[in-house]
């Protein structure tokens, strides 16, 4: 079985410098290790069904061309910045049980094509900026498990957040005042510098 870090297959893809655009997760497949695919700018499909317990670090960094990512249902740890910088993804969907960064925040940084997040499972550890730099972002779905209070900076068209299950919504509340704080002074500074 792969195992993304040991003698898989897709261990090998770590040493290809592109030219492929799909890349299947072979069925077995326990984790894919840090960088794996990192920098495949020919990428445009990344089919993770198969992959059992989590995604490494930075896996799909710069993958500028990702535009679909097919994601298990399983309960996966999911390193920091898997998806740094991936600027051709518009929708990414979770359905899976639970979330969990590790290693990092970020998951998302930079996806700036990003217009909607469905992840009504999502739970995060820590103080994480899943969102940073996601300046199409407009609707997120997640659960109602703590988030970082800078989750969302950079969103600046982001118009709809939809929490499910919340059991500390204020939390929320808060860390959303302070993204509209934020932007409101942006404004503010604006017309003064004018």
């Amino acid at each position: 079985a792969g195992t993304g870090g040991g003698e898989s297959g897709a261990d090998l893809l770590s040493f290809i410098n592109g030219g492929f655009t799909e890349f299947v997760a072979p069925e077995g497949t326990k984790t894919l290790r840090e960088y794996l695919i990192s920098k495949v700018t020919s990428l445009k499909r990344a089919d993770l069904r198969n992959v059992e317990t989590g995604i490494g670090a930075y896996c799909f960094q710069n993958c500028s061309s990702l535009e679909d990512v097919l994601m298990p249902n399983a309960a996966l740890t999911i390193g920091g910045r898997v998806f740094l910088n991936c600027t051709a993804i518009k929708r990414f969907e979770y359905l899976g049980a639970a979330m969990l960064y590790s290693g990092g925040p970020s998951v998302f940084e930079g996806c700036t094509a990003l217009e909607e997040a469905y992840l009504p499972n999502l739970k995060l550890s820590g103080n994480t900026q899943s969102f940073k730099n996601c300046a199409s972002l407009r609707k997120v779905t997640i659960s109602g498990t703590r988030c970082g209070q800078n989750m969302f900076n950079g969103c600046t068209v982001l118009d709809k957040i939809i929490i499910k299950n919340s059991n500390e919504i204020i939390y929320h509340i808060h860390s959303l005042f302070c993204v509209i704080i934020k932007i409101l002074t942006r404004l503010i500074v604006k017309v003064f510098i004018r």
